[in-house]
C-alpha cells in the first residue's frame, strides 16, 4: 500500500520539475537593453521647444523590445552635461500595433543653443542607450540615426 501511495506522488513531482526551466538561453544586461531612440528633432517656437523620437522597436542584440516603460528628456546647455527635464511614459507591448512616435514639450527651454536627447528605460530600470542629441532652433532640426 506504501508503494501506491507514493508512485502518483513521484509522478506528480517528475512532472513539475520537467515543466520548470529555463525557456531560453539567459541573456546578458548589456544585450537586453534598448536601443537608441531615432529621428530625434527639437522645434522651437517663442515660449516652448517641440521634442518628437521614434522609439526603439528592438533590443541591442535584435531582440523584440517589449518591456520598455518610459523616455527620459534631457537637455544641456553650452558645454554642460546632460541633465533629466521630465518623462513620457512609453506604450509598448500591450498593443497589436505598439505606439512608435512620441513627443514631449519643453515649457521652460532656456537657452537658445539647447540640445535635447532621449534615454529609453525598461520596466526594470536599466538605462538603455541614449539618442543622439539635436539642437533647439526655430526650424525644424534633426539628430542623426544611430548605427
Amino acid at each position: 500500500m506504501t508503494i501506491r501511495v507514493r508512485a502518483p506522488l513521484v509522478a506528480a513531482a517528475l512532472l513539475a520539475l520537467a515543466a520548470c526551466g529555463i525557456r531560453t538561453d539567459p541573456r546578458p544586461p548589456e544585450d537586453t537593453m534598448a536601443r537608441a531612440p531615432t529621428n530625434l528633432s527639437a522645434v522651437r517656437d517663442d515660449t516652448k521647444v517641440l521634442v518628437e523620437w521614434r522609439s526603439p522597436g528592438e533590443s541591442i542584440d535584435g531582440k523584440r523590445l517589449s518591456d520598455l516603460s518610459r523616455f527620459v528628456v534631457e537637455r544641456r546647455e553650452s558645454d554642460e552635461p546632460f541633465a533629466g527635464i521630465g518623462e513620457t511614459a512609453a506604450d509598448t507591448g500591450h498593443r497589436l500595433r505598439p505606439i512608435r512616435q512620441y513627443s514631449f514639450v519643453d515649457e521652460s527651454p532656456g537657452a537658445d543653443d539647447a540640445e535635447y536627447r532621449i534615454v529609453p528605460y525598461t520596466a526594470d530600470g536599466q538605462r538603455g542607450v541614449p539618442s543622439e542629441p539635436a539642437r533647439a532652433t526655430g526650424a525644424k532640426t534633426t539628430a542623426t540615426e544611430a548605427p
